[in-house]
């Protein structure tokens, strides 16, 4: 049977398991081994891939190799180990005591380094699906149950699963009841209160080292020695006739006896040299002595004792002093450099460092001293600089800082918080130099992020609110030295976008609106004093439409009125020296439309009319600015007389007619200023009388 994914091949060497909605199949593809787990109802496919996307899909699982669609059935890939299962090997009773808490340790350094999510774990936590290999390396293989549980697994349902095997694996000592430690950390897994696979793995090294701690089982007798003994138990029994003894003066010695005695005497001259070459020599040689080889040599392989490595026999130049395990470097050690400079000291696994140790830099001092893992900073520890002084105390994970910690510059704490992957992430503070605090609140990345404190060096508060990578974004506050709020509304990329309430440094309001990129811009009202300034639209912090109130430099009123697009337009006044200028309409800045003008010496009304383009335009009253009296009454253009109109002479009529650019043009009557007589009524050109109207005797 062939199952085809899009860019693999998986034949299937045999059925696992079989149940209405799933199967699982061992297959092959490419010489490698995996699990195949179909499971062919639709709404649980979707779920389990949903579950498989957020628990999985953002975390570092070797063991899944992702999931496919093959004729319309879903199908999830895991890798599968072919090795011996743990319930064969204790079948058959060949692990010793130190075996099978190598094989216990070895469980849990694996479930830390995979970290598989708690629902696969659970159920491959069985003798029957953990797999040991021959030089003792542990893996497992995974089995769906109860697929409809996944979302509810918990490390209490792992630990519980945990201590099962961990019952079956130690069954002998628990009823011996000679390893207090051992049982102490079942209870502890029995009670499920257990945060990660981390606290699993630490809280079995006590009964590790418990377990390993005691000398080598003792090897039962075999073979002759059982039948020695056997021999050695009827010497007591007397011969039937003197033919069984030999005449030594007055004492007779049973032959039986002698020969014994004779045989006991010859084995112990051939097999005390070969004993004490062979057992005696090469243990204590092992446990009490150290042995010197030189590394990578063939003397170093398999060989297992208390060593001094070094790169040359003549040069001695020691690379390491410690203990090899089968060849390789186990339990507590110094590594040098090349020039015998001191690198590591602590515990080993594997070659590797694994447990506690410390680092050092190239002058002697510590680098670094805590937990480590597969050769990594892994757990909690301490990081130096070369001249000794603090850089990081907290957790580490892959060789990065990692959950909570503390980070140093020049022996001052500069930062306290939560880490992730060697950056800032989760909550935390930082610090100015001097332990004034910097920031309080969220990080991401590195960053700020979320909600947040920024404050001055001297301890004022300088921003409250959110943030997003690293700049003010959302809804805050930002605040002046003083501690007085300069800006409470939103935020973008560290600049006040949004709707917004700008303050001076004394706490007055000054602009109550919309801002983009740190500017008024939208709708808004300015205020000065705490009376309305200006309200309307704004462009770049310029009013461009809307009502304003100005002043000049000498905070006298200058103008009160309309705005658009930063000009006088609409109704307004307008002001100088603080006297009224002008009443009325404007248009794009200038003097549009009914309005009143005013001497801006004496206050009088000046003008009473239309306006166009800042001139007197279509009808209007144009009066003495010292006197009050009526010069001028009718049309208007470009600022001159033009049309029909009157012009008075302090006050009294003098002429009633046609104008044209300021002068008598045209059909008109000139009175006398005096008695108000008619002087002339006809035609006028250019202020001159032409003419008298045609037929004006006749209808006389």
């Amino acid at each position: 049977m062939i199952i085809q994914r899009l860019d693999k091949c998986y034949e299937v060497i045999r059925q696992l398991s079989c149940a209405s909605r799933m199967a699982e199949y061992l297959c092959q593809e490419q010489q490698e081994a995996y699990l195949l787990v179909r499971i062919a109802e639709p709404t649980l496919a979707k779920r389990f891939t949903l579950f498989l996307e957020e628990k999985i899909g953002g975390t570092e699982f070797p063991d899944y190799k992702g999931c496919f669609r093959a004729d319309g059935v879903f199908y999830a890939v895991f890798t599968y180990s072919p090795e011996r299962t743990l319930a064969d090997r204790l079948g058959v009773g060949d692990c010793t005591r130190r075996e099978r808490a190598e094989i216990a340790r070895r469980l849990l350094e694996q479930m830390l380094l995979r970290s598989p999510h708690p629902y696969f774990m659970r159920y491959a936590l069985s003798p029957d699906r953990i797999t040991v290999s021959g030089s003792l390396n542990v893996a497992w293989n995974y089995h769906l149950e109860e697929v409809r549980t996944f979302d509810y697994c918990t490390m209490e349902a792992v630990s519980r699963r945990l201590s099962e095997v961990m019952r079956l694996l130690f069954e002998e000592e628990i009823k011996g009841k000679r390893y207090p430690l051992l049982e102490d950390y079942l209870l502890v897994l029995e009670e499920g209160n257990i945060s990660g696979y981390l606290e699993l793995y630490r809280e079995f090294l006590p009964a590790y080292e418990e377990l390993c701690g005691e000398g080598q089982e003792t090897v039962l007798p075999q073979a002759l020695p059982i039948r020695l003994w056997e021999g050695c138990k009827k010497i007591g029994e007397k011969p039937d006739s003197l033919k069984g003894y030999f005449s030594i003066g007055k004492r007779y010695v049973a032959k039986k006896l002698a020969f014994v005695l004779i045989l006991f005497i010859l084995l112990l001259v051939v097999l005390l040299p070969i004993l004490f070459l062979r057992l005696i020599y090469p243990f204590v040689e092992s446990r009490f002595l150290t042995k010197t080889m030189v590394i990578h040599s063939e003397d170093t392989v398999g060989y297992t004792g208390k060593v001094r490595l070094v790169g040359d026999l003549e040069a001695d130049n020691v690379i390491f002093i410690g203990t090899l395990t089968e060849g390789k470097i186990n339990g507590q050690g110094m590594l040098y450099d090349s020039e015998g400079n001191l690198i590591y000291r602590g515990d080993f696994l594997e070659d590797q460092y694994s447990g506690m140790g410390e680092t050092f830099h190239q002058n002697g001092k510590v680098e670094y001293t805590g937990q480590f893992i597969a050769g990594e900073y892994e757990g909690m520890g301490k990081l130096y600089d070369e001249d000794g002084i603090l850089i990081y105390e907290g957790g580490f994970s892959g060789g990065a800082y990692e959950g909570r910690g503390f980070f140093y510059r020049s022996g001052e704490l500069i930062y306290e918080g939560d880490f992730s992957k060697g950056l800032y992430e989760g909550n935390g503070r930082l610090y100015y130099s001097g332990g004034v605090l910097a920031y309080e609140g969220g990080f991401s990345k590195g960053r700020y992020e979320g909600s947040g404190l920024l404050f001055y060096p001297d301890g004022n508060i300088r921003y409250s609110g959110s943030f997003v990578k690293g700049s003010y974004e959302g809804a805050g506050v930002l605040f002046y030295t003083n501690g007085v709020a300069s800006y409470e509304g939103e935020l973008l990329q560290g600049q006040r976008s949004g709707r917004g309430k700008a303050y001076d440094e004394g706490g007055e309001l000054l602009y109550d609106g919309e801002f983009s990129q740190d500017r008024y811009e939208g709708e808004g009202i300015l205020y000065e004093n705490g009376q309305v300034l200006s309200q309307g639209s704004f462009h770049q912090d310029i009013l461009t439409s809307g009502f304003s109130i100005s002043y000049d430099e000498q905070g006298k009123m200058l103008y009160q009125g309309s705005i658009k697009n930063g000009l006088y337009d609409g109704e307004g006044k307008l002001y100088s020296g603080g006297r009224l200028l002008y009443d009325g309409t404007f248009e794009q800045g200038k003097y549009s439309g009914k309005g009143r003008l005013y001497d801006k010496e004496t206050e009088q009304l000046l003008y009473d009319g239309s306006f166009y383009q800042g001139f007197y335009d279509g009808e209007g009253m144009l009066y003495d600015p010292v006197s009050g009296y009526l010069i001028y009454e009718g049309d208007f253009r470009d600022g001159q007389y033009n049309g029909h109109g009157s012009e008075y002479a302090e006050g009294i009529l003098i002429y009633k007619g046609e104008f044209f650019m300021g002068k008598y043009n045209g059909k008109g009557t000139l009175y006398d200023k005096t008695t108000g007589a008619v002087i002339s009524d006809g035609i006028f050109k250019n202020n001159q009388f032409m003419v008298e109207p045609t037929g004006s005797k006749q209808e006389e």
